[in-house]
């Protein structure tokens, strides 16, 4: 059986990113993620764990794509500032 990759298709999708797979097997995924304005970025993903590992960083994901954190961590889910690949987009605090 290949990989399950719902959550990470679901954190995909609803950031209008999109997946392409260079490989699956066993209970880990690789490939390369595009942003919506065309940036890519590697990715390695491990569906036990739910971790989006990216070059710069790791992104802790639930079972229906949603972004988490560590315990005391901000909600992610209502913060809009959060931008672009799970990062805080500084823009936004801007008039």
């Amino acid at each position: 059986m290949g990989t399950d990759v719902k959550a990470l298709a679901r954190w995909a999708i609803g950031r209008g990113y999109r997946l392409r797979f260079t490989t699956r097997q066993g209970q880990r995924a690789q490939g390369i993620v595009t942003v919506a304005e065309g940036r890519q970025q590697p990715f390695d993903y491990d569906a036990v764990t739910q971790v989006i590992e990216l070059p710069d960083r790791c992104i802790q994901i639930d079972e229906y794509g949603w972004e988490v954190g560590p315990p005391g961590a901000p909600d992610r889910k209502s913060d809009e500032r959060w931008g672009e690949l799970g990062g805080l987009d500084e823009r936004a605090d801007r008039p």
